[in-house]
């Protein structure tokens, strides 16, 4: 549904780079990410389709756990909270434990996933494993990380 609004011109989405493909939404497991364009009308196209998906599935979204961020807008986003019934959160945050939003250009946004990805290894004991065993855990780990 959202994908035909956006196709139709009802939501915008954004382009990934010039002549690349247009992305509306991203989906993780029951999580999805919405992306407009700071339009009242295109905010409440959006609430039309997630109400029509709610009809249709008999699902119920709970807009009070959900959230809309502003990139790249100065505006307030309280006409767009309220027309959808939620909060509205700032950047830089963390979405499935990761940061999203940062704009800093160094490594210290990384911090926090190295000392997951530390605290996850610090059960085994390095002098027991193989070089090659260690590759296979570090590969599980960090595959395993964004599940």
């Amino acid at each position: 549904m959202i994908k035909k609004s956006q196709e139709e011109g009802l939501i915008s989405g954004f382009q990934t780079k010039e002549d690349g493909i247009m992305a509306s939404h991203l989906q993780f497991a029951d999580d999805t990410l919405i992306f407009l364009d700071a339009d009242v009308y295109q905010v409440k196209n959006l609430r039309l389709i997630l109400l029509l998906f709610e009809l249709l599935t008999r699902l119920k979204i709970n807009f009070a756990k959900s959230q809309i961020f502003r990139v790249a807008y100065d505006g307030d986003l309280t006409i767009f909270s309220s027309l959808l019934g939620c909060h509205s959160g700032t950047l830089p945050t963390t979405y499935l434990s990761f940061p999203l939003g940062d704009k800093c250009c160094g490594v210290d946004k990384w911090d926090r996933i190295i000392e997951k990805f530390i605290a996850k290894l610090a059960g085994w004991k390095k002098i027991l494993l193989s070089r090659a065993s260690k590759i296979t855990l570090i590969n599980s780990v960090l595959s395993s990380i964004p599940i």
